[in-house]
């Protein structure tokens, strides 16, 4: 079919008049002597081109959804089904988890001085990488649970996971309660995960809202200044991690992924988790233990980092004691010190000659991890 048959003959002639009228006044005359009909006619195609190549495809929807036709193709999958990302996963970063007790928010006494602490240690882990942040109980010299110590454990989990939040999503996921009077204080990570709404990013985390759109799939808030249309159903305040359309400024579409797929698939530090356990032991139970595979206890009483070899990893281990160290926390579940060595593939002394009787927790991580940093050169 010509390019004449294609153009209907109502549109061709209303272009040809605009491109007629859109002469100056001076000069229209000669121009539309000097130009023959079958010459404006040939303009008037390009123009139509043009515009079929650069405006986005219409949105089926009103208001301020922008959604391209073929998202009506999407599959609807369950709520519990696997996440299907299949990117291919080239030389994945390792991976690194420290273990601290929860007893060193004790070691201030207001609650103002805990906020400050626990950002103290949001942002070493921000800084250094740390994806995942394990907090121990500390037992009584009797062995017996100290209620104060798991109270400490609860609020150094939930100011680390606050500060690890997006802002846009804090106030979905949190009740502002007497713990996070002072939250407003907390230094911000600014990780690649906390983005601004005009950011460009791959991947972005979100929560899942009420509405829906006339095909029923779920929308969620990023972040962004549009609710974001996800490929799938779900129910309203799941926490979700999405991975942006390349077209999203016409489809406002994402995919719901991992939430390991930021680190593992596109190679971005992501944040931190947190969890808890019940003893320093139970970090070193069956299904934990074997996940790490290169796990380093840290004392001012392990070998010198400066005389020792340390191999490469995939899921490295860094252990911190409290203020009395490592050893008073597994005598109290009955491991004594020769036994707490064994413990770890590695027992080091990371700061020696130090001019201090005590590194406090806070401290000794920046220290630590500053030192392993250059022992292992993917960490």
């Amino acid at each position: 079919m010509s390019s004449d048959e294609a153009l209907p003959k109502k549109k061709r002639k209303s272009l040809i008049n605009e491109i007629s009228s859109s002469l100056t006044p001076k000069s229209s005359a000669k121009k539309r002597a000097r130009m023959s009909e079958p010459a404006l006619d040939e303009m008037s195609h390009s123009l139509v081109d043009n515009e079929q190549q650069q405006s986005p495809e219409r949105s089926p929807f009103s208001g301020d959804l922008h959604m391209a036709d073929h998202s009506k193709k999407a599959k609807v999958k369950k709520v519990d089904s696997l996440w299907d990302y299949k990117t291919e996963i080239i030389d994945p970063k390792p991976k690194l988890s420290i273990a601290l007790p929860g007893s060193i928010l004790e070691n201030v006494h207001t609650l103002l001085s805990k906020t400050s602490l626990a950002s103290q240690v949001a942002r070493a882990c921000a800084i250094f990488q740390v994806n995942e942040v394990v907090i121990f109980d500390d037992l009584d010299d009797a062995g017996v649970r100290n209620r104060d110590t798991r109270k400490s454990c609860d609020l150094l989990k939930k100011l680390l996971e606050y500060t690890n939040c997006p802002q846009y999503l804090r106030k979905a996921l949190f009740v502002v309660d007497e713990d996070l009077a002072y939250a407003s204080l907390l230094h911000p990570l600014a990780t690649p995960a906390h983005m601004k709404s005009n950011d460009t990013s791959r991947y972005r985390e979100g929560i899942t809202l009420a509405k829906k759109t006339p095909q029923g799939m779920t929308m969620a808030n990023c972040g962004l200044a549009h609710d974001v249309i996800l490929d799938r159903k779900l129910k309203p305040n799941i926490c979700i991690t999405a991975e942006i359309d390349k077209n999203f400024e016409y489809t406002n579409t994402a995919r719901v992924v991992s939430p390991e797929a930021p680190f593992s698939v596109g190679g971005i530090y992501w944040g931190y988790k947190v969890r808890v356990v019940d003893s320093i032991r139970d970090i070193f139970s069956k299904d934990d233990h074997s996940k790490y595979d290169l796990i380093i206890g840290t004392s001012d009483k392990g070998e010198s980092i400066t005389k020792v070899e340390l191999p490469s990893y995939e899921n490295l281990l860094v252990v911190f004691g409290g203020v009395n160290g490592i050893e008073i926390a597994t005598r109290n579940v009955d491991v004594n010190d020769s036994e707490c060595r064994k413990m770890f593939h590695f027992y080091l002394n990371c700061c020696p000659s130090q001019g201090s009787r005590t590194i406090r927790t806070e401290e000794a991580i920046p220290i630590v991890l500053t030192a392993l940093k250059y022992k292992f050169s993917t960490l």
